[in-house]
């Protein structure tokens, strides 16, 4: 797996990997938030929410969050 992005909210983690699988790259957010209980704190990664993709989606998934969504370019 490849760290690909980090975010300060969950929502915007969950929008960015939201992005990506519409673009075809299967995300995974990871941060710790208790659940869902304490959104505002994040305890385990540091500081944010973490998007992770496989390997061979790594430079797609870069391009996208780059903000360039044509692959030709």
């Amino acid at each position: 797996m490849a760290l690909v992005g980090s975010f300060s909210s969950r929502p915007l983690a969950e929008l960015a990997a939201s992005m990506l699988s519409a673009h075809g790259v299967p995300a995974h957010v990871a941060g710790d938030d208790a659940g869902g209980l304490s959104p505002d704190i994040n305890f385990g990664s540091g500081g944010g929410y973490a998007i992770s993709v496989r390997d061979s989606h790594r430079e797609r998934a870069l391009e996208l969050l780059d903000g360039d969504p044509d692959p030709a370019s």
